[in-house]
């Protein structure tokens, strides 16, 4: 099979990682045979559905050649899906002898496994036997181990290089908090969400919107976007996307009232550039929810979102295999998403540290602490989070700077350290999984663990360290404008914003 206009998103990746050429690297990808099977039991329950869907969702956007495997009605419905995405997939075929096998709900092993209860997914890139699929609510969980399980079969179908990373073995992680072998808590029933503007309906807000009706959500999001889908990478990154909406070039913001119609998620589709929704709250005509959540892509709207000065702030982001979540409660002393994007940020490289830190394990903070300071010494407890294929270099450098320890790494990985900013479907997805389950915490009165800023590279490793305290700059709006911020909070509330 030739190389896709679609999957260009992804082949710069493909190729870094595995150390094989782009159009290698898409042939692997392309030619891959896999097979999902599930335990028949989870057919009845919601995360069971859940998981399936997700899992031959993500995995078809870069791996057509998947097969199902049950001959059930989910089944069914599952592998016409999967044709819809891409009209190449041929999920009736039979697997050959030397197929990958993904095996979900537990109860057997694969090559890749996984399942998941409440806000726990669990994953094996060595294909454990993993615990059976719980009913605890919320299914979050489920979510996540669908897009975990995708980034473990795209590390296997290349194969990656061994020196960046490996199979990942039997974890159980939580989305609550961010950890493996994390917390659990449990809903009631079905969470009621706060009502809540979601600014950008790109991979990441489809991923949101997704998985909020996978968990049987309620409550009022209202979507901004004026974008269309008219680019053939939509359908290998973006969780809603069909064929048919690339041909007629469909509006992303209705891609989501789609996917939410006869659901409890309520979408009041926003076609409009996020300035004008901005004016309207501004000159009174619309009220701003006390939640506002960003899957944008670019440094001005993140400012004009800010400039709202809401009482909460959720964002969810992608580069390279990164996946980003950041909180900003008004309040709380935390960085705005106008200090995380700083208008001189490009002079600092950012991505330069965010490429590093997918590489090392250590988070970009941390990274910049040390290029900063001359004084700051890779220290023991650094070690904890490092990545596996650079832990050797690590602890030689233990004691001394930050910087000759990044060289070293440079010298060993020079192609990873060139990674251009991509998008595959299952950083997306997680991305929007993380900013789900945020706006979960916050309106059903769950204290959430992130204050600041928490990043995962599944791809590297999936016990990474905790979530991170971001602190305000200095600098920032947010900062030598107090009084002014005061201000336009004080009017929004009184009713005369203007």
């Amino acid at each position: 099979m030739s190389q896709r206009a679609r999957d260009a998103r992804h082949t710069g990746l493909a190729s870094a990682l595995s150390g094989l050429s782009p159009a290698q690297a898409t042939g692997r990808l392309l030619e891959q045979d896999l097979f999902l099977d599930w335990a028949p039991v989870i057919e009845s329950m919601p995360a069971g559905q859940a998981i399936v869907r997700t899992t031959a969702n993500l995995i078809v956007r870069f791996c057509p050649s998947l097969r199902i495997v049950p001959n059930t009605e989910l089944a069914a419905v599952v592998a016409q899906v999967m044709r819809d995405i891409d009209s190449s997939a041929e999920p009736d075929r039979t697997p050959r002898p030397n197929a990958l096998r993904i095996h979900l709900g537990g109860g057997s092993r694969g090559d890749v496994t996984g399942s998941a209860s409440g806000w726990i997914a669990s994953v094996s890139g060595f294909g454990d036997e993993l615990p059976p699929l719980g009913e605890v609510a919320p299914a979050i969980g489920a979510h996540a181990a669908a897009a975990l399980v995708a980034s473990q079969v795209f590390a296997k179908a290349l194969p990656l290089d061994p020196r960046l990373a490996g199979p990942s073995p039997l974890t159980q992680f939580s989305t609550f908090d961010y950890l493996a072998d994390g917390t659990n808590p449990v809903l009631a029933g079905p969470p009621t969400l706060a009502p809540s503007l979601l600014a950008g309906v790109g991979a990441v807000g489809q991923a949101f919107i997704d998985t909020l009706v996978g968990i049987d959500a309620r409550g009022n999001v209202a979507a901004v976007d004026f974008g269309r889908v008219d680019d053939p990478t939509n359908l290998n990154r973006s969780v809603l996307a069909l064929e048919r909406d690339l041909v007629g070039e469909a509006l992303k913001v209705e891609l989501a009232v789609r996917r939410a119609s006869a659901s409890g998620v309520d979408i009041e589709p926003l076609a409009a550039p996020l300035v004008h929704v901005i004016a309207e709250i501004e000159n009174g005509s619309r009220t701003l929810p006390g939640i506002v959540l960003s899957a944008l892509d670019n440094r001005p709207a993140r400012w004009e979102l800010q400039s709202l000065w809401p009482d909460l702030v959720l964002e969810s982001a992608t580069g390279d295999s990164m996946v980003q979540i950041f909180r900003h409660a008004h309040g709380e002393a935390t960085a705005c998403l106008r200090c995380l994007h700083r208008e001189d940020a490009a002079q600092e490289g950012p991505s330069y540290l965010v490429r590093m830190s997918a590489l090392t394990g250590l988070s970009p903070e941390r990274l910049r602490a040390g290029l900063e300071d001359a004084d700051d010494r890779l220290a023991d407890e650094d070690i904890g989070a490092v990545a596996p294929g650079v832990l050797e270099i690590a602890e030689k450098h233990v004691g001394r700077d930050v910087c000759g320890f990044l060289s070293d790494v440079e010298r060993l990985l020079p192609a990873a350290a060139d990674l251009p900013l991509v998008s595959v479907a299952f950083t997306s997805y997680l991305a929007g999984v993380f900013l789900a389950g945020e706006l979960v915490k916050a309106s059903v009165g769950l204290r959430s663990p992130l204050i600041g800023r928490y990043q995962i590279d599944p791809l590297a490793t999936l016990r990474p360290g905790k979530p991170f305290i971001q602190r305000p700059d200095r600098r920032c709006f947010c900062q030598q404008r107090e009084a002014i911020v005061a201000a336009i909070r004080a009017k929004r509330s009184a009713g005369h914003f203007a």
